[in-house]
């Protein structure tokens, strides 16, 4: 059980969900009376040095990203029995996975916009040398401002690691504890599920575009006829009015050799951009 006051400051409200790993509180705090959210790591797994070091990577990434998609972390250390934590802003809003769930196909308006923040989030992250490795509608929280207009965050740096081989060399070999992946099968490239060699990068940008597919069409972009190894279902299959562009940028960014994709999330954001504004709103 947690403590009902952590750090002499933080007030314990309810749990909002639980993770593998981790769970996730709604918390008061004290010192300036605004909502957070706590998020603390289980008492399976927190004796587990690979899965504790991987939580303090996630704290240090995170204190990295100033961007306006990205989730700080206000404050972490210890609870009395010992389990790390962590401390973020409490957002309100609904996942993408849900509203594409509800709502399909969104306007190329809404899609230029949300999927414009998300590639700008993508280059931010990999200039800083950081990979998220887990880009799915799941890990995105649509939001409003406090203008009412909608905006996006990226959630979960659980599994995200430096770019560079110098800054992750104690990880991978031993940093892949039994029963943790690193990323979302469904959002892997062909290459990434075959074993081929892919940077983790360009795992990003490949499953960037997938989301940015979803939400274009409201479905995702391979089945059976449409194999990830080929090429993705033509916007034609699920749109009256198909933007034009919209399928070759697809066929690229979702090309399943990484060599054959846009080779930046900057290139990927610009030819996006050419994408969108071929399509009316």
């Amino acid at each position: 059980m947690i403590e009902a006051r952590v750090a002499d400051r933080f007030r314990v409200v309810e749990l909002v969900s639980t993770g593998p790993a981790s769970r996730v509180y709604h918390a008061v705090d004290e010192a300036c009376g605004t909502r957070c959210a706590l998020k603390v790591l289980t008492a399976e797994f927190g004796a587990d040095a690979v899965v504790r070091a991987r939580f303090r990577r996630e704290i240090e990434l995170a204190n990295r990203i100033a961007h306006p998609a990205a989730v700080p972390v206000l404050d972490h250390g210890e609870l009395a029995n010992g389990l790390p934590y962590f401390v973020m802003p409490f957002l309100e809003g609904v996942s993408l996975h849900d509203a594409i769930v509800k709502e399909g196909a969104f306007s190329n308006s809404r899609v230029g916009a949300l999927g414009g923040e998300l590639l700008d989030y993508l280059e931010a992250l990999h200039g800083l040398g950081v990979a998220h490795r887990d880009i799915k509608p799941a890990n995105v929280l649509l939001e409003r401002d406090a203008g009412g207009a909608e905006r996006l965050r990226v959630l979960d740096l659980g599994v995200a690691t430096y770019l560079h081989a110098a800054h992750r060399a104690q990880e991978e070999a031993g940093w892949t504890p039994i029963g943790f992946a690193m990323g979302t099968p469904s959002f892997a490239s062909p290459a990434r599920r075959s074993g081929a060699i892919e940077t983790d990068d360009a795992a990003d940008r490949y499953a960037a575009a997938m989301v940015i597919y979803m939400m274009w069409t409201g479905q995702t972009p391979f089945d059976a006829e449409h194999p990830a190894t080929g090429k993705p279902i033509p916007f034609a299959a699920f749109l009256r009015a198909s933007p034009p562009g919209a399928d070759s940028f697809f066929e690229r960014a979702l090309a399943p050799a990484p060599g054959d994709r846009y080779s930046t999330a900057r290139d990927l954001r610009a030819a996006f951009v050419r994408a969108i504004d071929g399509a009316t709103p």
